[in-house]
């Protein structure tokens, strides 16, 4: 009889080991999200080498917290040819799950019962922390925008912002 219970609290003890050690609640969060890249050779600050020299910036900020911690800084950058990338430097956010690069519109509503204007969704974050770059679509009204975003769009939390400021 005095078996059972000692094989209940052996078993217990032993899932809740396997529980603690394999942790099926973090196997998504801070794992890397797999972009595919031009197979370009590219700088560590993500810019192509010969075109390194070319670029302008447009604009730059600095993040800071949200709901989560944000630092580092960001550049939107622009070559001779009108290609334009959304650069991150020192960049570091807390992990999270679907966590994406957005840029956000300006709130120039007259009215407050005008819906509030959407984000536009640049790409999927590739790296919590590091240098990393983005390409931005030609189409895209820089002047529209005013801050960069880092937001998870499974959970609608904004984790880091940064205010842009344009030259």
């Amino acid at each position: 009889m005095r078996t059972k219970p000692i094989l209940t609290i052996t078993v217990l003890l032993i899932v809740m080991a396997a529980y603690f050690h394999f942790r099926p609640d973090r196997m998504f969060v801070g794992a890397k999200q797999e972009i595919t890249i031009n197979e370009i050779e590219r700088h560590p600050s993500g810019i192509d080498r010969q075109e390194k020299a070319a670029q302008v910036v447009l604009a730059e900020g600095e993040f800071h917290d949200l709901e989560h911690t944000g630092a580092g800084q960001v550049k939107i950058l622009a070559d001779d040819k009108g290609q334009r990338v959304l650069q991150f430097l020192e960049f570091e956010t807390a992990p999270g799950k679907d966590l994406m690069v957005c840029l956000m519109p300006l709130d120039d509503r007259q009215n407050p019962e005008q819906t509030k204007p959407s984000p536009y969704i640049i790409a999927p974050l590739k790296e919590i922390m590091g240098d990393q770059s983005y390409d931005l679509p030609p189409n895209l009204e820089l002047s529209k925008c005013k801050e960069v975003m880092i937001w998870s769009r499974s959970s609608g939390v904004n984790f880091a912002k940064a205010v842009l400021h344009f030259h």
